[in-house]
């Protein structure tokens, strides 16, 4: 029988300024960064990005991004089709397509969705 190792509940996290701004104030810290995270996590599984591009255009973009460091948060709207230009083997129409993706949490959807999946392939660059 496989045991699992526990996962603690209590983390340290760094807060620059404009984060602490937004949880400052609440009775409970954790509480709300917890109600924050689960509002991005809802609007993450409903936006599922993914589904908008086919599985070719998945790697295109899986590829184009393998080095790219997704921060400061600033550097997500447009970095995805700018890697993949700089990639130069990227189908025009897919980087227009990128391009097309007007509503800012579809961009940040489709990092989170890029982080995920390096993430599940152990190739991520921030480690």
């Amino acid at each position: 029988m496989t045991t699992t190792k526990p996962r603690p509940n209590r983390q340290n996290i760094y807060l620059t300024d404009h984060l602490r701004d937004l949880v400052s104030g609440y009775d409970s810290l954790s509480g709300r960064i917890a109600t924050v995270l689960d509002r991005y996590h809802e609007a993450l599984r409903r936006t599922r990005i993914e589904r908008q591009f086919s599985d070719d255009e998945r790697q295109h973009i899986l590829r184009a991004c393998r080095a790219w460091l997704a921060e400061p948060a600033a550097t997500v709207f447009d970095g995805v089709a700018l890697e993949l230009e700089d990639e130069g083997a990227a189908p025009a129409e897919l980087i227009e397509r990128v391009k097309s993706l007007t509503r800012h949490f579809e961009q940040v959807a489709l990092v989170e969705w890029i982080e995920s999946e390096r993430m599940l392939a152990g190739n991520s660059p921030d480690q």
